[in-house]
C-alpha cells in the first residue's frame, strides 16, 4: 500500500524527490567509490524509499542549513543536529532517533578538565553555528572566563584532527562523532561531558507539520522493523571497543608496510573484482603486512596468493 500524500506533501510527490539538507562528513554524508554513504544518508534514503520518491542531497555551508531549509531550497535537514531551544525557535523537529552528549576533546599528552569550572582560561576551538557554540556561550555567560575560537565551516572531524596533531589544544564534539573519529585519531582523549544528554532529530520548516509527522511515522516504523538498528550498527557498531596500542600500530603500518605490497594487492583485487581496500584490511588482519608471519596452523606469508611474494 503506497503512501497517501496530504496537501503539503504533494509538491514532493509531483517533484518525484525529497530534498535532504545535510553536511559532508563521516557521520552524515560522503561518497565512497562513487556511491553515497553515511548514517544520515542511509536513514534518509530509507525514508525516501518509504515515501516512494527519489532522494536529492543538498550540502550547503554548515551555518546556512536552516536558511536553506526556510527558503524552501530543501525539505528537511538530516545532519546529526541536536534539538536545542534556539533551533526549535526557527524549525520544527522530529522525534529523536539517537542520544548524544557533548564531550571535551584534547590530546592524550595534555591535561583535561574534571569540571566545567576548569574551563576558565582555556581556549577552545569549535565550528561556528554548532550546539557546542551555544553551550560554551552559556558557560561563559555563567561567569566562566573561557576563550571561544569559532572556525568558519570547518567540519568537527577536521578540528579533531587538529587536536590530534597538537595544532590546537581543545575542542568539543558530540559523543558519536568523538567515538567514530577516535578510530582515525587514536591520540585524542575523550574527556568529560560539558552538557546533559541531548537528542538528534531531523528538522523541517515550522509550517510543515505534515512532513514532520511523516518523518515521525517513518522513524517509529524504522525502529520497530530494525532498519534503524541495522544502519546504526553499520556506522557505530563496536565503537566503544578501543585499543590504543593496536590502533597506533595499525596507523604506523599503513604508512611503513602497506606501500611495499599495495601494487600487488591492487592487482590481485582487480583480477577478482574486489575492492583493494577490503583485501588490504584482510591482509592486515591476517599478518599485519608481515610477509614472514606464521599462523597457528603453520601457514606463512601475508594471505592467499599474496604470500608467494
Amino acid at each position: 500500500m503506497g503512501i497517501r500524500f496530504k496537501a503539503p506533501m504533494k509538491q514532493i510527490q509531483k517533484r518525484g524527490a525529497i530534498r535532504m539538507i545535510t553536511a559532508n562528513n563521516a557521520t552524515s554524508y560522503y561518497t565512497y567509490r562513487d556511491s553515497p554513504m553515511g548514517f544520515e544518508y542511509d536513514l534518509a534514503k530509507a525514508f525516501a524509499d518509504h515515501l516512494g520518491v527519489a532522494l536529492e542531497v543538498i550540502v550547503p555551508e554548515w551555518d546556512t542549513m536552516f536558511e536553506v531549509l526556510n527558503s524552501g531550497q530543501g525539505d528537511f535537514i538530516a545532519a546529526g543536529i541536536t534539538r536545542t531551544e534556539p533551533r526549535e525557535q526557527i524549525a520544527l523537529f522530529s522525534d529523536p532517533y539517537m542520544s548524544v552528549q557533548q564531550k571535551f576533546i584534547h590530546h592524550k599528552l595534555k591535561f583535561g578538565i574534571k569540571d566545567t569550572e576548569q574551563l576558565a582560561g582555556k581556549t577552545i576551538h569549535i565550528r561556528k553555528g554548532t550546539s557546542y557554540q551555544e553551550r560554551l556561550e552559556e558557560l561563559k555567560a555563567s561567569g566562566i572566563d573561557l576563550d571561544i575560537q569559532l572556525l568558519e565551516d570547518m567540519a568537527t572531524e577536521e578540528i579533531i584532527r587538529m587536536v590530534s596533531e597538537k595544532k590546537i589544544t581543545f575542542t568539543i564534539a558530540d559523543s558519536n562523532i568523538a567515538l567514530l573519529n577516535r578510530r582515525y585519531y587514536p591520540d585524542i582523549k575523550i574527556g568529560m561531558p560539558i552538557q546533559e544528554e541531548e537528542y538528534l532529530g531531523w528538522a523541517v520548516k515550522k509550517t510543515n507539520k505534515v512532513l514532520r509527522d511523516q518523518i515521525n511515522e517513518f522513524l517509529e516504523m524504522a525502529e520497530e522493523t530494525g532498519t534503524l538498528g541495522k544502519i546504526y550498527e553499520k556506522y557505530y557498531g563496536n565503537l566503544e571497543i578501543f585499543d590504543y596500542f593496536d590502533l597506533k600500530k595499525f596507523h604506523e603500518r599503513i604508512k611503513t608496510r602497506l606501500p611495499q605490497y599495495k601494487k600487488i594487492i591492487k592487482a590481485e583485487s582487480k583480477e577478482y573484482g574486489f575492492d583493494w581496500r577490503l583485501i588490504a584490511a584482510m591482509v592486515y588482519q591476517e599478518s599485519h603486512f608481515n610477509a614472514r608471519a606464521k599462523s597457528h596452523t603453520g601457514v606463512r606469508g601475508l594471505i592467499g596468493k599474496i604470500q608467494k611474494v
